[in-house]
């Protein structure tokens, strides 16, 4: 049964943040890829740069995450990326067949000012990204998103993070 509705964004947009607002108007569950990941590891992650060493083998845990820890039938957001960047801050796209195996029923991806986030992303991780990068990544995430979605044959919706939740919401409760 399809119950996820991937929320997607890179580092910075706000997932987390939108996740928890959306929980306050809809009673939904909320689980983190990164969190999930961090739940099968044996050693802890420094994630403050982002960078990821093993972006397949992450993407397995997260499957695996997915299976164990994640409720089968309650609607649920999982907040993740379609791209990371990988250990020379290159760009890569998640492949296809991880999202082949995750129930998702549609996706939302979250964008926001190249501003607002380099700003998010160093108070939070005390890293100041350069705006090419964050551009690019963004710009990325938008179109390899968008190419899921139309793969999947699921709902799509762009949310710039910093309009009312009204529409959204609606969306949202599509699924329900």
């Amino acid at each position: 049964m399809k119950n996820i509705i991937f929320i997607g964004g890179i580092h910075g947009v706000g997932k987390t943040t939108f996740c928890k607002k959306v929980f306050k108007n809809i009673d939904v569950n909320h689980y983190s890829a990164s969190h999930l990941i961090k739940s099968l590891n044996k050693e802890p992650i420094n994630d403050k740069n982002k960078k990821v060493v093993n972006i397949n083998k992450n993407q397995d845990k997260l499957i695996a995450a997915i299976d164990k820890y994640v409720e089968k039938v309650k609607l649920t957001l999982l907040d993740g990326h379609f791209c990371l960047l990988n250990k020379t801050y290159e760009i890569k796209d998640i492949p296809l067949n991880t999202f082949l195996k995750i129930p998702i029923k549609a996706i939302i991806i979250l964008h926001d000012s190249i501003d607002n986030i380099q700003n998010k992303n160093s108070k939070r991780d005390g890293i100041l990204y350069n705006n090419e990068l964050l551009s690019s990544f963004q710009n990325r995430e938008l179109e390899h998103s968008k190419y899921i979605a139309k793969e999947l044959g699921v709902p799509y919706k762009k949310f710039d993070v910093n309009n009312d939740l009204k529409n959204v919401l609606k969306f949202i409760k599509e699924f329900l």
